[in-house]
């Protein structure tokens, strides 16, 4: 009877394929329209470089959805960091093109919430608020050493105090200082300058981090990076530095790359 049965052949081109990762776990994180647009944009990506750019209507009508509901979708994949979104206009007509999305690898997407450092007194609708086990507060991104912005899965017991209170900062504090205060930006820059990094790449890709997660919500009340429900402003942009290593276009990177 099975010999009778003609099943899907994976080596021609019209089929598509998403990553495991995704189905185990992070499926139930985005959500079904996270999980109607990722299967769009894995049809779409190209082979090589992983870019997508079908339009927000294209994925809709795919589905059968609303736009709005395709736009949620998109914003709980790129919040797990499973997409990057690239922003590009017309040079003629200098009108927004589609965008285009990035299929980060799973290596990269933030950790589901059980494999996330544990915490003690939690608040259950402020996770964002509560400090890690193991991080260095972006007021003194000086002494974080460079190979710690690589590779997570060894953490180091550095101590996180405010130098003002001596109390234990939080994720959310953190953030907000870095986003706010030019000084601590300015650190941050010449962290990354005395560590080999191109100058000008340093200054551009902290100002597009910057740019990009402080990017307020339709109603104006939070920037992007208020509304994650965890957000280590450390690691992001650890995470960002690395991607862009990995696929930035811009030709201010060093010839080296990026040893983070």
């Amino acid at each position: 009877m099975k010999d009778e049965i003609k099943i899907r052949d994976l080596r021609k081109k019209e089929k598509y394929q998403i990553d495991d990762e995704y189905l185990n776990g992070y499926a139930k994180l985005c959500g079904i329209y996270g999980t109607v647009v990722y299967n769009s944009l894995c049809r779409h990506a190209n082979y090589k470089t992983q870019e997508a750019w079908p339009a927000i209507e294209t994925m809709a009508e795919q589905h059968n959805i609303n736009r709005k509901s395709i736009i949620k979708g998109i914003q709980a994949l790129e919040s797990w960091g499973i997409v990057r979104i690239f922003k590009e206009k017309d040079e003629k007509n200098k009108r927004q093109k589609n965008n285009i999305y990035l299929l980060i690898d799973r290596s990269e997407w933030e950790p589901k919430p059980q494999s996330r450092v544990p915490v003690e007194d939690a608040e259950k609708e402020k996770a964002e608020s509560l400090p890690y086990q193991s991080r260095v507060p972006v007021e003194d991104l000086t002494r974080v050493p460079v190979e710690d912005c690589k590779d997570y899965t060894e953490e180091k017991d550095y101590t996180l105090k405010d130098s003002a209170t001596q109390s234990v900062a939080t994720p959310s504090q953190e953030s907000d200082n870095f986003f706010k205060n030019e000084e601590t930006q300015k650190k941050a820059i010449d962290y990354l300058t005395t560590k080999g990094f191109n100058p000008n790449y340093a200054l551009t890709e902290i100002k597009k981090f910057i740019s990009y997660w402080t990017e307020p919500t339709m109603s104006g009340k939070k920037q992007r990076w208020e509304t994650e429900k965890t957000y280590d402003v450390r690691r992001r942009l650890a995470t960002w530095l690395n991607n862009s290593n990995k696929f930035n276009r811009s030709s201010l990177q060093t010839k080296r790359g990026i040893e983070v």
